[in-house]
């Protein structure tokens, strides 16, 4: 399990290159065991049946968003291809649809990998 800024690509850097630690950086230390750990153990798993849609392929996205928000989900992380086919976009503006009004939240953050950015895009669109 890899995290975004943790050190788990430093096999992966030129040999010419070395990966080191910022100074004062001690409150970095154990970050990725902290963050499998708060992942492991706060696993849900679901059964989700897939649904034909208009033109009869299968397809989990709505599904999954919908028992997202129905239970709470604060993020959604598709290692199983469930958002195939869809941009980042586009899964956002489902989710920000289906949010209810009597939802915590106010928006969804998602990133945006041609222009290399996060957004946020608000429930009222």
């Amino acid at each position: 399990v890899g995290f975004a800024g943790t050190k788990d690509n430093s096999l992966l850097l030129p040999l010419q290159v070395s990966q080191r630690s910022p100074d004062g950086a001690s409150e970095l230390l154990a970050t990725d065991g902290k963050m499998c750990a708060l992942v492991l153990t706060n696993t849900k798993v679901v059964p989700i049946a897939a649904h034909a849609n208009a033109t009869g392929t299968f397809v989990l996205s709505d599904e999954t968003l919908r028992l997202a928000i129905e239970r709470g989900a604060d993020a959604l992380i598709d290692a199983g291809a469930a958002m195939s086919g869809l941009t980042n976009v586009q899964v956002a503006t489902r989710v920000a649809r289906m949010l209810p009004e009597s939802s915590r939240l106010q928006g969804v953050v998602y990133f945006e990998p041609k222009e290399a950015t996060w957004f946020v895009l608000s429930r009222s669109g």
